[in-house]
């Protein structure tokens, strides 16, 4: 009662609870009304006797069988099969998918496959139980149906933009397939939805549906990080790129929303419609089935294992020529040296169009004749990208997703200047292989470890080692961010001294001890002295401020030297030391502070020699002051007389076999000179450059 081994009992089970899972893998055809469903129909369960379960609507309609206009099957997301499969039935479905008999007709799907016409004819027949024609007939009466529904397009727009002919045509296919004419088509969906979305200048808004979960944020730092300046862009949500189509160019802006994403497309020819919308979908992989990859990958981690994030995608590409050349344009290089050097090469002999994103990726033929005086870089590396670009558009190397996977991995190996990972991640993404372990990356290394995976054992998660790698991926990055994000969190903290952004100045306390431009404010004559523990007011410029007895925990010894140096709390082996401590504020935002090393552990520290230790910080009484010995407190700012600002430099007081410089010599005296304070209204006093103070004024 079916066919291509449907188990009927399994896909019965799956009719009487409404599973949606299983939508867009099969259909369900009942004899007794002539229709054909989707397995989470809302319609009342047709007994066992009375249905038979087929592959593909196309497959019903060839059999006699009509659209059910209640749940609408030809509207659920594609089967995932045609991405875990590598067969010939799998291959002609992507490539009827993206219009290629539309454009080359029987013929020219079938010289793509590499199989005669009458071969091909025969194994789609017998494994989806209709040839190539009835499967493009289907899929062209399916894009017509999403635009009746859903746009405001006139009739004879979009009898072109869904790859018919001529207009009788859509009108039978139409009438065939839904048993209603067009127009009763859009006025049902009026009824049940109200206004449709409107369509004006060759743009429109569509709905493409997916199985949830899908994880957004996933999809939005893969794109948004990989974006190119003047081609595409992730901004508030939404997916903006320019893009070439086979008669013409679009512009694509989607955003992803429970249950769907929404695209706006602007087609230069409506032909282009449904090659496009195939193309979206495999970039944002909207046809997997996350329910059930998550649960396969969950149990190859085993019992106890970490919880993954669920309904990761693979993303896809837009064009595969696009993707080889971008892919080895960014060869050991940073993910954003990549995009500038793409960028480049875009801005140079990128096609310019109309639109938010006014740049086209260049032709293979542009990058061939011109590729090698933009692109910069290893010369070697030039050589392989303008060679592989030489290829691409000479025919000998063609990427679609016609192709298997081991052809394509063939093809792409034999090229000068791709190696294993190159091929691996093209493959995975041109073709949405779903079994492409990516164990030669060392993000997915880093992730792998943080996990405990053994890369050389990971057939427990066949065949979906490529969501595999994404999970193993985001785990290695989010580690990066989380690290990252807390240096953030504790400069912001170390500006803010541990307090709400915003505070008044005046009344925050110094979070830290004197900076060595501080000066003390002098005892006027006849004033009483300071009273025993109280405050010692410090003067930086105008402006007066309390320093308090004890400086921030977080706060660290030489904060001003390490810009831009290692991550804070990190030691030169990479690794973290010190105490956890989390300052209030901290905690109540829900963020702790990381783990810091020890100041007697500073390496700054470390560098001063043994007789100036004293300068750092140390317990009791204000921060600095009685630990900072005397010095000279007047000097030019620059020049060879410059005093306090070398000091530091002076590591060891051990003599050298060759002896110290005449400079060295100069600074080490001045150490030892007695010397006077500087008053605060004397002119001198401008020209001091750094002046720790002394313990007895």
């Amino acid at each position: 009662m079916s066919v291509n081994g449907l188990d009927f009992e399994r896909c019965y089970r799956a009719v009487a609870t409404r599973d949606a899972r299983f939508d867009g893998q099969f259909v369900t055809a009942v004899r007794t009304t002539g229709i054909y469903c989707r397995p989470s129909c809302p319609a009342i369960t047709p007994k066992r006797t009375n249905v038979t379960f087929l592959p593909t609507a196309a497959a019903a309609q060839q059999n006699g069988f009509r659209a059910c206009r209640r749940c609408l099957p030809d509207a659920a997301p594609g089967s995932p099969l045609w991405n875990t499969r590598a067969d010939l039935a799998a291959r002609a479905m992507r490539l009827i998918a993206d219009g290629v008999i539309e454009r080359s007709g029987v013929p020219g799907l079938a010289d793509k496959l590499g199989y005669s016409q009458r071969q091909l004819t025969r194994v789609l027949t017998a494994e989806l139980g209709a040839g190539p024609l009835a499967l493009a007939r289907a899929h062209r009466a399916h894009t017509a149906r999403l635009l009746i529904q859903t746009t405001r397009m006139p009739m004879s727009d979009i009898a072109f933009a869904a790859g018919f002919a001529s207009i009788r045509q859509f009108n039978d296919t139409v009438r065939e397939v839904f048993v209603v004419s067009p127009t009763v088509l859009r006025e049902e969906a009026r009824r049940l939805r109200g206004d449709t979305l409107p369509a004006t200048n060759g743009a429109l808004t569509l709905r493409l549906p997916y199985r949830e979960p899908l994880d957004a944020s996933w999809l939005e730092w893969f794109l948004s990080a990989h974006a190119v300046p003047g081609l595409e862009s992730w901004e508030d949500g939404v997916y903006t790129r320019s893009l070439r189509t086979p008669h013409g160019h679009a512009t694509v802006r989607a955003s992803i929303h429970p249950g769907h994403v929404r695209a706006s497309l602007a087609l230069h020819d409506m032909r282009d419609l449904a090659p496009t919308v195939a193309r979206i979908r495999h970039l944002l992989d909207l046809d997997a089935d996350p329910v059930g990859i998550d649960a396969a990958l969950t149990e190859g981690f085993g019992p106890g294992a970490p919880a993954i994030g669920a309904g990761i995608r693979v993303p896809g590409c837009l064009d595969g020529s696009e993707l080889l050349l971008r892919t080895m344009i960014g060869q050991q290089i940073s993910v954003s040296a990549a995009t500038t050097h793409t960028a480049r090469l875009v801005d140079a002999l990128g096609e310019n169009v109309n639109g938010p994103m006014p740049r086209l990726f260049p032709t293979a033929e542009a990058i061939a004749e011109r590729g090698a005086d933009v692109l910069t870089g290893p010369a070697r590396r030039t050589a392989s990208i303008v060679g592989a670009a030489r290829a691409l558009a000479s025919g000998d190397l063609r990427l679609h997703a016609g192709r298997t996977a081991a052809d394509v991995r063939r093809d792409l190996l034999a090229l000068d200047g791709v190696g294993p990972w190159t091929a691996d991640y093209v493959t995975m993404r041109l073709l949405a292989d779903p079994d492409i372990l990516l164990h030669t990356d060392l993000v997915v290394r880093q992730g792998a470890a943080q996990y405990g995976i053994d890369l050389t054992d990971t057939s427990r998660w066949a065949p979906w080692r490529s969501y595999l790698s994404m999970h193993l991926w985001k785990r290695a990055l989010s580690e990066r961010t989380a690290v990252a994000g807390a240096a953030t969190t504790r400069a912001a903290l170390g500006r803010t001294g541990g307090y709400p952004a915003g505070r008044d100045d005046t009344t925050r306390p110094a979070p830290h001890g004197p900076r060595s431009t501080a000066v003390a404010t002098p005892r006027a004559p006849g004033s009483p002295p300071r009273p025993a523990g109280a405050p010692r007011i410090w003067a930086r410029g105008d402006e007066h401020r309390r320093l308090r007895d004890r400086p921030h925990p977080d706060r660290t010894v030489h904060g001003h030297l390490r810009s831009g140096r290692r991550g804070a709390g990190l030691r030169l082996d990479r690794r973290r030391g010190g105490a956890a401590r989390s300052h209030p504020s901290a905690v109540a935002a829900g963020r702790a502070a990381p783990l810091r090393r020890p100041r007697r552990a500073h390496r700054h520290r470390r560098a001063v020699s043994p007789g100036r230790a004293g300068c750092h910080r140390r317990g009791g009484g204000p921060a600095g002051v009685r630990a900072v010995p005397r010095t000279r407190l007047v000097g030019p700012a620059s020049g060879t007389g410059r005093r306090a600002d070398h000091l530091y430099r002076l590591r060891s007081s051990v003599r050298p076999p060759g002896g110290h410089s005449r400079r060295r010599q100069r600074l080490r005296a001045q150490c030892r000179r007695p010397l006077r304070a500087v008053p605060s209204d004397s002119a001198d006093g401008r020209l001091a450059r750094r002046l720790p103070l002394g313990a007895g004024l």
